[in-house]
Order: structure tokens, then C-alpha cells, then sequence
């Protein structure tokens, strides 16, 4: 019998498809070189592999002050 019929064929699609969202999920989460987390608790940051390229709220405003002071320094 087709692995893909009745109730088998109702849990494989099932399986692949929690597989796809997981891994879409982990690939969408990983890809980006910096992604913005409300908090080190949050899903977004326990997914990520490299913490050092997630932006946490407190580091807003020193980010921004090194990019105008950068700014700042080419024009010179």
C-alpha cells in the first residue's frame, strides 16, 4: 500500500511539515548577519548560533552613536 494514503499519508504530511517550519523557522532566524531581540530570553536569541551578532534594546543607542561618529570621522 502508498505510504501516502489514510491515516499514514495524514501523519507523514504532518511530519514533513512541522520539518519545513522547524527548519524554516532555524534557517530564518540564522540567516541575517544582525537580528534585533526584544530580550536574551527571547526565542530569536536562543535560536541564534552567534549571540555577538544579535542587537539587544540596550544596545541601541550605543550602536548609533558609533555609526554617527564614524560617519563623522569620513567626512573629515
Amino acid at each position: 500500500m502508498w505510504v501516502g494514503s489514510g491515516r499514514s499519508g495524514v501523519l507523514m504530511f504532518l511530519t514533513c511539515a512541522m520539518v519545513f517550519l522547524t527548519g524554516g523557522l532555524w534557517w530564518g532566524t540564522n540567516l541575517p548577519k544582525a537580528i534585533s531581540c526584544p530580550a536574551e530570553n527571547s526565542l530569536c536569541y536562543q535560536l541564534r548560533w552567534d549571540k555577538s551578532s544579535v542587537i539587544l534594546p540596550e544596545q541601541v543607542n550605543q550602536i548609533l552613536k558609533d555609526y554617527q561618529h564614524s560617519q563623522q570621522r569620513r567626512r573629515r
